[in-house]
């Protein structure tokens, strides 16, 4: 199992300072590390303990299994990342032989939620967010997904260097095929320009 710190769970992903781009409905995002230099990066892997996990924020007869879901989804969302590095020029590898590793997770909500600042997220001061205070930053009802990309260096006490963030309203209008298809669109989005540029600090 990955480690508690590790648990990038995202109930309130409008509290990172990042750029968003909506396609096709879903809310796309993406930070870095500007301090890790991207520079020759030529492969990856997913992460030793697992491709990725779902999470579902409800409980009572709404609540569907995570782990049925993500035997569902798990598919689509690693083709989709492998399709899209390897059209950046990007070859899977072996994990531990490799300079970053990738794991995904996927949030689901839905009913009345009340979350945290940070409940959740993982502080990454070396990017300039410090901790946050338990204040409740949000109350409302939605049936929502997140999902969270996580591209970290190796190891256990690897650190977080990239993020991308999908965020969408789950309608019930769309076919299992629409559905697979806008999950693979987002991870296009998130991916098209990765990696990122490194701007030496001055």
């Amino acid at each position: 199992m990955i480690g508690p710190w590790r648990r990038a769970l995202i109930a309130t992903m409008c509290l990172l300072p990042v750029a968003a781009v909506v396609a096709g409905g879903v809310k796309v995002r993406v930070e870095h590390d500007k301090t890790f230099n991207f520079e020759g990066l030529e492969n990856w892997a997913w992460h030793p303990d697992g491709t990725g996990e779902v999470k579902m924020l409800m409980s009572g007869s709404a609540a569907r299994d995570p782990d049925d879901l993500q035997a569902r989804v798990d598919p689509t969302i690693v083709q989709a990342v492998e399709d899209s590095l390897r059209k950046r020029g990007l070859a899977k590898g072996e994990p531990g032989k490799v300079p970053l590793q990738l794991h995904y997770y996927l949030l689901v909500g839905a009913g009345q939620s009340m979350q945290q600042a940070g409940q959740f997220l993982p502080a990454t001061t070396s990017w300039g967010l410090p901790p946050m205070l338990a204040s409740t930053s949000s109350h409302e009802v939605y049936v929502k997904g997140s999902l969270v990309l996580d591209i970290s260096t190796p190891g256990e006490n690897g650190i977080t260097v990239w993020r991308g963030i999908a965020e969408a309203e789950v309608d019930g209008k769309f076919t299992e095929a629409q559905r697979r298809e806008r999950i693979a669109g987002a991870i296009a989005k998130m991916l098209e320009k990765f990696p990122p540029k490194y701007k030496k600090q001055k």
